[in-house]
């Protein structure tokens, strides 16, 4: 269960400005690999782990040579396994 932020939290409202932003620039130029790793940064800032992941995943999808990203999904993954 992702955690929320109060709304009154004063970073909250400028991280999802920033997520639609981002999303935005992925409409505008989908094969642009920066929106794709910023919005997964952002989705990690919130603690929205299942989007960052989405994120990530689509990033390699369109750039399966990044091995950097390729690792992090890998570790992602492990840390979000039951042990």
């Amino acid at each position: 269960q992702r955690l929320e932020r109060p709304p009154h939290h004063p970073g909250a409202q400028k991280t999802d400005q920033a997520i639609q932003v981002l999303k935005r620039g992925i409409e505008l130029s989908p094969i642009n690999g920066f929106f794709h790793k910023a919005l997964a940064l952002q989705y990690i800032h919130q603690k929205n782990y299942p989007k960052a992941l989405e994120s990530m995943k689509l990033h390699l999808a369109l750039f399966p040579e990044d091995s950097f990203m390729r690792n992090l999904i890998q570790q992602v993954e492990a840390s979000s396994r039951p042990q």
